[in-house]
């Protein structure tokens, strides 16, 4: 009888336990490390309605999942909702979980406490802990960041921004990216341009993270002040979803100093050298020559202008000024040169003095203006040589003394010399050898005018086959952009009726805008460009150069034709 009264109570209490009301916590980890995901679940038989305070230091992430299943206890169904999300701990230390209340029929029910504690990165065992202590991070497990290459600069000076993004786990996606923003007037250059985005081991402060480097920028800003770099934010997926931005940044920007500044100063802002030439130091008039003025360095390339000539009055600008800018922009602005060739036509054959060039810039290192200045440039020097050394012949009048004491010390010379047989018969040898020149005088003249000709145009047939033998694909690389150039010299002297190689590359250019169209021109500029690419890279470039060949032909052939 007592043993079947003791069934029966057992059974009445196990099948009461499980009709009771529960709320369960759950921890997948209770000892994770600083940014190591751990997931934290709530189950329920009463309700769905979870309610619990997460820790500060716990980052959770914004997938959220949440449902119902059936679970059989004893032969009954019962139903058992769930919530779970997943995070991690920016900091170490000892924090608590719970307890999670659910509210239903106007009770509350409690779930039990966890604690967990989060180890640091550089942790060891208990034992090196008495002897060294841990080293702690500084830097939180995600950030964003904004990287200057200086925080204080001059108006016009490039300024280096890096934005990048830390992370001690990597995500595969960004969404809802919000570039940063600069309160002031500036121009933004991009550097890198590559669309593909990869996370990077990298170390810092002893603590190893990924870095996703998205945006590299040269800002130049062209208003002095206090300016603010600010935030950018982004939304990181992946390990769920973790919102991140940056911190603002200022930039103190100094305004040029007006003191000392130079007339000719532009704006330029860098580091920058000058060369100036002309394309021949002879010229008849009429004549066309070519000054060009290099400007090259380091700076505002962007933000240069035009200097400008004095010229005489026997000289005149016969058209624009031709602009060629080979410069590309780096971390420290835009390195390069600019070329400006200016067409000169001489008004008169005489000797010409052309007044210096001048330009101007001011030094962020220095921190001071500085001019450079050409030399002279003369055309027709010898006119000049010719005009001074009729001013050195002219003989000067002597006095009276002088003339008396020359006319005494002369008679006296003359006599001894001839009665000198050595100084008569040094005398009957210059005669003879007068004599021998006089006589083969002649002849002389006559081979100098056979080897002086008169320089003949190329013909159309001439072009033609310097143009077979540039193309010719048995030859190397650098055999064929020699026959190129010369197939393009001799094109262009066919065309202006003059030997073009004893001209510059510009005043080519300038010449042949009087006989051909300029997209003709264009089109050999550029051929001339690519020629110089070819010839001072130092890649193989065989393959492409097989293409250029290809176009090279069609080219010129066009030209022949049209």
């Amino acid at each position: 009888m007592r043993f079947l009264l003791y069934i029966s109570i057992a059974f009445c209490v196990s099948f009461t336990w499980s009709q009771s009301a529960y709320v369960l916590l759950e921890v997948s980890n209770l000892q994770p490390k600083v940014g190591e995901y751990i997931t934290v679940q709530m189950s329920s038989n009463v309700g769905s309605n979870f309610d619990m305070n997460f820790p500060d230091e716990f980052q959770s992430g914004m997938n959220v999942m949440s449902g119902m299943r059936q679970e059989y206890i004893n032969g009954r169904s019962n139903t058992v909702y769930y919530q779970s999300l997943s995070g991690f701990f920016m900091e170490p230390g000892s924090y608590v979980f719970g307890p999670v209340m659910v509210k239903t029929n106007k009770k509350s029910y409690k779930s039990n406490k966890l604690r967990v504690v989060v180890k640091g990165d550089r942790e060891t065992s208990k034992e090196q802990k008495k002897s060294t202590r841990p080293k702690s991070t500084k830097k939180p497990p995600i950030f964003a960041e904004t990287r200057l290459s200086k925080s204080k600069i001059y108006r016009g000076e490039p300024i280096y921004l890096q934005s990048s993004v830390f992370s001690k786990k990597e995500f595969s996606k960004i969404r809802n990216y919000n570039p940063y923003k600069i309160d002031a007037k500036h121009e933004t250059f991009k550097i890198n341009t590559s669309k593909e985005l990869d996370w990077v081991s990298i170390v810092i402060e002893g603590q190893e993270y990924l870095k996703l480097q998205f945006e590299e920028n040269v800002v130049f800003i062209n208003e002095p002040g206090e300016v603010t770099i600010n935030p950018f934010e982004m939304l990181l997926a992946g390990y769920g979803s973790y919102a991140v931005k940056s911190e603002a940044k200022q930039i103190d920007v100094l305004d040029l100093p007006e003191e000392n500044q130079p007339l000719s100063f532009s704006g330029l802002v860098g580091d920058f050298r000058l060369k100036v030439s002309l394309s021949d130091s002879n010229a008849k008039a009429s004549d066309i020559v070519s000054l060009a003025v290099e400007i090259s360095g380091n700076g505002n390339f962007h933000q240069m202008s035009m200097p400008s000539l004095k010229l005489p009055k026997t000289l005149e600008l016969y058209s624009d000024a031709i602009t060629t800018e080979n410069y590309r922009i780096t971390k420290s602005g835009f390195k390069g040169n600019i070329i400006y060739t200016y067409p000169i036509r001489v008004l008169q054959k005489k000797y010409i003095d052309i007044e210096p060039v001048e330009i101007s810039f001011f030094d962020p290192k220095k921190k001071s203006y500085q001019v450079m200045r050409s030399t002279n440039l003369e055309l027709n020097i010898q006119l000049k040589d010719k005009k001074s050394r009729k001013n050195k012949n002219i003989p000067k009048k002597p006095d009276s003394t002088q003339l008396e004491n020359e006319s005494n010390t002369t008679t006296t010379s003359k006599n001894e010399f001839w009665r000198n047989s050595y100084a008569l018969l040094f005398l009957f040898l210059l005669l003879l050898l007068a004599i021998f020149f006089f006589w083969k005088r002649k002849k002389w003249l006559a081979t100098n005018k056979n080897v002086v000709r008169e320089y003949l145009p190329p013909q159309l047939s001439q072009v033609e086959n310097a143009l077979a033998d540039a193309i010719d694909p048995s030859k190397k690389l650098v055999e064929s952009i020699v026959l190129m150039e010369q197939c393009l010299f001799t094109y262009c002297s066919f065309i202006l009726s003059q030997d073009s190689i004893r001209l510059s590359r510009n005043e080519i250019y300038v010449l042949l805008s009087n006989h051909i169209s300029s997209e003709k021109v264009e089109s050999i500029r550029n051929l001339y460009t690519v020629l110089d690419a070819y010839r001072y890279s130092n890649e193989n470039q065989t393959l492409s150069f097989e293409e250029f060949r290809v176009s090279f032909d069609q080219q010129v052939s066009s030209f022949l034709t049209t």
